[in-house]
């Protein structure tokens, strides 16, 4: 978990627990289906809609807009943390064009996020140098990006790292 969450070279990891590289990753393996066992039979709406998410952050992350709008819908929405945000920039944006035009300022910290479980949920991370500032919650409806939530991460805030068997 050390090396997916905070970008520790599995090298580093085995140092530290005494073991080879190989015997590390699959310490880091079996923890990663401890914490998030697959899940019997996954629903494909909901692989479909993690798709989609996937699409719209490689798409902000290149900061291609005309990619972005194709996968929100028109009235999407972006909350963000005011904590999070220039000064001066709207916690509130509505409208997929004005979203997809302030998503593409934010590419950099886009590239820099990982995907997570949060509280059971699929969202990814801003994390550089592995300090969690921020968490990205997109929810989709009908295969559209509908709302993007930005918040700073909470005390009893449960993090994982997605499964990686499908």
């Amino acid at each position: 978990m050390l090396h997916d969450l905070f970008d520790i070279p599995f090298g580093r990891v085995a140092e530290v627990l005494g073991v080879s590289v190989a015997a590390a990753k699959k310490h880091a393996s079996r923890a990663r289906q401890r914490i998030d066992p697959p899940p019997a039979g996954r629903d494909t709406v909901s692989a479909a809609e993690d798709a989609v998410v996937d699409a719209f952050l490689s798409a902000a992350a290149g900061g291609d807009l005309g990619r972005m709008l194709s996968l929100m819908a028109p009235d999407c929405a972006r909350h963000a943390d005011a904590a999070l945000i220039p000064d001066g920039a709207q916690a509130v944006v509505s409208g997929a064009v004005a979203v997809a035009e302030e998503t593409r300022l934010f590419a950099e910290r886009i590239r820099a996020s990982t995907a997570i479980m949060v509280d059971g949920r699929h969202a990814f991370a801003i994390a550089p140098g592995g300090h969690l500032i921020a968490i990205i919650d997109i929810a989709t409806k009908d295969r559209l990006v509908t709302r993007i939530d930005i918040t700073r991460p909470t005390v009893p805030t449960v993090l994982s790292m997605p499964s990686t068997t499908s």
